[in-house]
């Protein structure tokens, strides 16, 4: 889970579809993934950023993955409340792909290449859409 490194492959349920959803899924597209929880004041003081890209970011090149490390209840009121679009995975203890990534903190970020590389980890703030810009539209 180091910058420069291949991803490590996962699969899991979508917590609000249940669709099935792998690193292989974003395959062609750069992935941002941050791991967070709703318990996490750090986490939801980031939302904002992270609203304001997936918004304001060109989606037929990048696509958004939150992975939370909570409960349903917590996680289902806000996704609702915060009006968090993009797709999430629920991971109630700190295995699966909290542990393949090594987390360690909250929240924490990557930026996974078309490839499956590793290419950023933690961008936040509010420069956070045009690092990923940077990112997307650089060849």
């Amino acid at each position: 889970s180091q910058v420069g490194f291949n991803a490590v492959p996962f699969t899991a349920k979508e917590f609000r579809t249940q669709e099935t959803i792998s690193l292989h899924s974003y395959k062609g597209k750069y992935l941002y993934i941050e791991f967070w929880g709703s318990w996490c004041g750090p986490c939801l003081k980031e939302l904002p950023e992270i609203k304001k890209a997936y918004i304001n970011i060109d989606k037929s090149k990048i696509d958004f993955l939150g992975v939370a490390f909570d409960k349903v209840d917590p996680l289902e009121k806000i996704l609702e409340r915060e009006k968090i679009e993009w797709k999430q995975i629920l991971q109630e203890e700190e295995d699966g792909i909290i542990d393949d990534y090594n987390i360690t903190g909250y929240p924490t970020s990557f930026l996974i290449d078309p490839n499956g590389k590793i290419i950023a980890k933690n961008l936040q703030g509010e420069k956070l859409l045009d690092t990923l810009n940077y990112y997307t539209k650089k060849k």
